[in-house]
């Protein structure tokens, strides 16, 4: 079964409005997004409206948004009790042994 993938123009924007729908989740402005991520507060607002958001930035978005990249690259809708509150602390790595 062949699987249908955006073009270029549509996952843009759909990036876009989920990057502006998970910083108003968030209930934070665009520098505090941009100091979150790790980014510039000039470059930030781009992303959200014209720009192609860097890869090497959505390890730390998906962290700091509680979304699987899933979420951001495929579009896949977040199940209920994903993306509704973020840890506080940062992240912790586990290992198992």
């Amino acid at each position: 079964m062949a699987m249908d993938f955006e073009d270029e123009e549509t996952f843009k924007l759909r990036f876009q409005e989920q990057l502006q729908a998970a910083r108003a989740k968030l209930g934070i402005s665009q520098v505090a997004m941009a100091d979150l991520i790790g980014c510039s507060h000039s470059m930030y607002p781009k992303y959200e409206t014209r720009d192609h958001f860097p890869l090497y930035l959505l390890p730390k978005l998906m962290v700091e948004t509680d979304t699987p990249s899933s979420y951001w690259i495929y579009g896949v809708p977040l199940p209920p009790e994903r993306g509704k509150s973020r840890p506080k602390g940062g992240l912790k790595i586990v290992t198992r042994r």
